[in-house]
């Protein structure tokens, strides 16, 4: 499960929320993840935020590629005459 554009506050609700939904369930304090289980499984809810270097490095994806598109929007086009 995903929560994403929610506030830290919000997901570790939506975290705590998750994991109450199972019979045995807690909270891990050195990990910071909410668990869960059932006779079979033991899943963990997590709250993560998105790093501040993934972010970064979205942007200078996006800055590249419209610097690309600027460079191939305004080069010459065969055929094209010179104007004077």
């Amino acid at each position: 499960m995903l929560a994403t554009r929610r506030t830290a506050s919000e997901a570790a609700d939506v975290a705590r929320e998750a994991a109450l939904a199972f019979r045995r369930h807690g909270f891990h304090k050195p990990s910071g993840c909410w668990w869960g289980a059932d006779e079979a499984r033991f899943h963990r809810f997590s709250v993560r935020g998105q790093s501040p270097r993934a972010t970064a490095s979205g942007i200078a994806v996006a800055l590249a590629a419209l610097a690309t598109v600027a460079i191939i929007v305004r080069r010459p086009r065969k055929g094209a005459r010179a104007q004077s």
